[in-house]
């Protein structure tokens, strides 16, 4: 999601961009001095990854609590894809805030709303804990 805004600034500015402040691009005006581009890119990897991790965690509980992985496949691709293929076939009714597209759209909302993205981000780990915890509960009796 922030590649186009990496090349973008590298055009603009040459090889040190990343390290530019976040505010020199339209897009991030309002977010404060001290936040380079580097940040807003290791926001968006973070908050991706602790998605793929928040979605892992809860198919592997669903697998487990469905005893099998074919449901807990067809339901976890049902939470996960159905919703972006709605808004992709253009149904604007807030069906793009449904599973886990926030997390996968941060490096977008910290221009929006700075607090956001953090909070997405301690939510998907605090969520993928939760899972972890019951999963390993239920393995180890």
């Amino acid at each position: 999601s922030g590649a186009p805004r990496l090349v973008t600034v590298l055009c603009r500015y040459g090889l040190p961009a990343p390290l530019a402040p976040a505010l020199s691009l339209e897009r991030y005006a309002g977010l404060p001095a001290p936040v380079t581009l580097s940040d807003v890119l290791l926001l968006a990897f973070l908050c991706r990854a602790a998605a793929c991790l928040c979605m892992g965690a809860f198919t592997l509980w669903l697998g487990r609590r469905l005893g099998g992985a074919l449901p807990a496949a067809f339901c976890c691709a049902a939470m996960f894809c159905l919703p972006a293929l709605l808004a992709l076939s253009g149904l604007e009714t807030g069906v793009e805030w449904l599973g886990p597209a926030p997390w996968f759209r941060a490096a977008a909302l910290v221009a929006d709303r700075p607090w956001l993205p953090p909070l997405l981000l301690a939510a998907a780990l605090l969520i993928a804990a939760a899972l972890a915890q019951s999963l390993y509960a239920a393995y180890e009796d």
